[in-house]
């Protein structure tokens, strides 16, 4: 535990509120996304078996509370570990989900190479492998945040690895996470290579593609782009010394990465936007 001084005011009900009602109205999404795949017999495309994997953990409930780390170190170092594991799994998918899309645009005889049959499940296999590789191998990230007003949103707010300690304490340089570093410069490179590859197939086959064939590639390339940009900050981070805000920018996009596939089965998906608004409205009836 810090000496007196150095503890931190990480209390801010209405964000940590704010990001637990999110938290809990995503995951009424993602049953009810699985309900319309299934149902609609959409679970046949290999796309939507990765969607399995894209699903991420909320921090609400320790602004509301005004836990950090030094408060329940072995709690949250556990959870850090959980949340490298989920990270990297979830990027993985991430990217197996472009390039499925990827490879059906230019040849539908190589995605039923890679993708046919049973071999979505073994993707996912390998993307839950990676996952509890990283539980196990990574540096953990462990959560900090600083607010110094309850009307501030925060100074810094993020699962990072810099304890921050003393106030305004960042060195990140000092708490190296290569093999985390590894996964993200891996994801932006593959993440960016198969977007020029998407391009370059709009350009010349965009009017082969049927309209689902474009709706499944839009949503695709939008939970993927969460990926890539949270990647990319926090190598940022890990290599260059940035201000707080950038840090909760980090961590918003993180956020951001875990809500953007049941905003994007909301917006785009039109079976699962209709099924949605039916549970919503239902009590209401």
């Amino acid at each position: 535990r810090p000496a007196k001084g150095l503890r931190f005011n990480t209390r801010n009900p209405a964000v940590g509120a704010l990001l637990i009602v999110v938290g809990i109205v995503m995951q009424i999404i993602y049953p009810i996304f699985y309900y319309v795949v299934i149902s609609k017999g959409l679970i046949k495309y290999s796309s939507y078996k990765f969607y399995s994997m894209l699903i991420d953990p909320f921090p609400g409930i320790f602004l509301i509370f005004d836990i950090e780390y030094c408060d329940e170190p072995q709690m949250i170092y556990i959870m850090g570990c959980g949340i490298n594991g989920i990270w990297v799994g979830f990027t993985t998918s991430s990217v197996l989900v472009l390039a499925n899309r990827a490879l059906e645009m230019f040849s539908f005889k190589y995605m039923r190479m890679f993708f046919r049959g049973a071999l979505p499940y073994l993707w996912i296999l390998v993307s839950f492998g990676i996952g509890i590789w990283g539980f196990f191998a990574f540096r953990p990230v462990i959560f900090n945040a600083q607010v110094k007003y309850i009307w501030d949103i925060c100074k810094a707010i993020s699962w990072i690895w810099d304890p921050q300690i003393p106030d305004d304490g960042y060195d990140f340089l000092s708490y190296p996470a290569p093999k985390l570093s590894v996964n993200n410069i891996v994801t932006c490179s593959s993440i960016s290579l198969i977007y020029c590859l998407i391009i370059a197939g709009n350009c010349t086959q965009r009017e082969s593609l049927t309209s689902q064939q474009i709706e499944v590639l839009t949503q695709s390339a939008i939970i993927s782009l969460f990926s890539f940009v949270t990647s990319s900050l926090y190598i940022l981070m890990q290599y260059i010394p940035v201000p707080s805000f950038l840090i909760t920018v980090a961590f918003l996009c993180y956020v951001g990465s875990s809500i953007a596939p049941g905003i994007v089965f909301i917006l785009f998906n039109r079976d699962v936007r209709e099924t949605a608004i039916t549970v919503f409205m239902y009590p209401f009836k």
